[in-house]
């Protein structure tokens, strides 16, 4: 097996069939899409949030914080 340079901290181990068996990123590479898994994951949940709120405060269920605060 060999590794093939991937460019931007990545690295692809190829088998010697020439087919991709494995990818090693470094740490900043592996931050960098930690961070973007977790963008996307509050974006999905902002999206599937967004017909509730659409509905206004009273109707999705929403407290005031005023009322909640002491808890």
């Amino acid at each position: 097996m060999g590794t093939g340079h991937g460019g931007q901290g990545v690295e692809f181990i190829v088998g010697r069939d020439g087919k991709p068996r494995a990818a090693v990123l470094d740490m900043a590479a592996w931050e960098a899409l930690i961070a973007w898994l977790e963008e996307m994951e509050d974006l999905a949940i902002v999206q599937a949030a967004l017909p509730r709120l659409r509905m206004g405060p009273e109707k999705a269920g929403m407290l005031r914080w005023e009322d909640v605060e002491a808890e």
